[in-house]
């Protein structure tokens, strides 16, 4: 570590790190191209979420007039994510009741009030007027059957109701009936970084099991839950929202992570000898960038569009120096290095117990010998090499691949702009 930059990493590298061949080496020019796609996104989804929020609030006919509702937040960057929770709060608002917000991320943002409220702050979701607790307290209120602590937040459990906002998609690293969504945050999210730190101490094996199983203790010991499903379309959009009562979260959460599955963005490649990711982060991906895109997971073999190498750019903003995924690239720049915190992404990593994806990849000085040493090592000459580039995983409306790469994906990718010279100007 630096001395003069407390909890960063410095690099230093010689003049002549990086050979003269290797600087020489000529990046082609790439296709712009956009995946064809026949789904909508919602026009509204403020209004959508109001509507099925306040169908749902008036057919539990419990009555919401002066009753204090907790609207639980995650640390995702959701699509629309402003509109979505501004919908909730409309509903809640106009059925009587008295909504404040709170985060449930378990040990993201640092794993602290101040770190998460920052958070929701940066995504514009604190808006004037409704309250917010961020106070992290929890306490155990079970134990599953393999000896796993179920843990609930103590300011949920004092609330008069609780909503739960959330996306339905993929996890990164474990597969089930359910995945990243409602039970998870409400598992998770909600409790807080003993919580998430309780839940995956036994790893990603019988990782769903454990988080159905907590589910229903924490439904019995919370007042009553709803959630607010989102599911995305390719392009990162709300495509479909719906209000879910707790008690209805074990038969529809399932058909909705299908149906999440089906629309979520993909690279329509086989094989990839280079994948160009501009940006990772936390609002990106809980590991900085979708294995499901990528194709490289934590554990398991590598799966389409399998890169070779994966030269990574940049780490957004809102990650607040959280690198949690970088394990999974092979190059980044100098100036990623700069901007990683140690202690939040090390932090996550201990949390998760995925320490792989807390190492550093390969340094170089900047973006483009960071691109030239992905494609001098990945197998094949640059004129040769099936290229994709994207922003990030999050976002696959339009991407650059090289005239190799389009030669295999014709059918599945429409052709916006002609090849061109890339730019990297930006990212150093």
């Amino acid at each position: 570590m630096s001395e003069g930059a407390p909890g960063r990493i410095h690099v230093d590298l010689p003049a002549a790190f990086i050979p003269e061949e290797i600087r020489a080496l000529r990046i082609p020019e790439l296709v712009t191209v956009r995946s064809r796609s026949t789904v909508a996104p919602l026009d509204d989804p403020r209004g959508a979420v109001h509507r099925t929020l306040t169908d749902l609030l008036t057919r539990t006919q419990a009555g919401f007039t002066g009753k204090r509702v907790a609207v639980a937040l995650g640390s995702r960057g959701l699509g629309r994510y402003p509109d979505l929770v501004a919908g909730a709060l409309d509903a809640l608002l106009a059925a009587g009741a008295e909504p404040f917000l709170m985060p449930a991320m378990g040990s993201h943002g640092g794993g602290t009030p101040e770190g998460q409220t920052r958070v929701l702050r940066e995504y514009g979701l604190l808006p004037d007027g409704v309250p917010l607790d961020a106070r992290d307290e929890t306490v155990q209120i079970g134990t599953l059957e393999d000896g796993t602590g179920v843990h609930a937040s103590t300011v949920a459990s004092g609330a008069d109701a609780i909503v739960v906002l959330n996306r339905i998609k993929s996890h990164t690293g474990f597969r089930g009936p359910v995945e990243s969504g409602l039970t998870k945050m409400l598992v998770i999210g909600l409790g807080k970084r003993p919580g998430a730190a309780s839940m995956h101490a036994k790893g990603y094996v019988g990782f769903a099991d454990r988080l159905q199983a907590a589910r229903e203790r924490l439904l019995a010991h919370y007042p009553p839950v709803l959630g607010v499903a989102v599911v995305e379309d390719a392009e990162g959009n709300p495509a479909q929202v719906e209000a879910l009562a707790g008690t209805d979260w074990a038969g529809r959460e399932p058909e909705l992570l299908k149906e999440a599955k089906r629309l979520m963005p993909r690279l329509p490649f086989e094989k990839l000898d280079l994948l160009v990711v501009e940006r990772a982060g936390k609002d990106v991906s809980g590991l900085g960038m979708d294995p499901n895109v990528t194709g490289r997971f934590a554990l398991g073999e590598p799966q389409a569009p399998n890169p070779t190498r994966v030269a990574l750019l940049s780490l957004t903003p809102a990650s607040e120096g959280n690198a949690n995924g970088m394990g999974h690239a092979d190059v980044v720049p100098r100036s990623f290095v700069d901007a990683i915190d140690p202690v939040p992404t090390w932090m996550n990593v201990i949390t998760s117990t995925s320490l792989g994806s807390a190492r550093l990849p390969v340094v170089t000085p900047d973006a483009r010998t960071c691109i030239q040493v992905a494609l001098a090592t990945c197998g094949v000459p640059p004129e040769k090499a099936r290229i994709a580039w994207i922003r990030d995983t999050a976002d696959l409306a339009t991407f650059h691949v090289s005239e190799v790469a389009l030669g295999e994906a014709t059918a599945l990718l429409e052709v916006v702009a002609p090849s061109r010279a890339v730019d990297l100007a930006s990212f150093d």
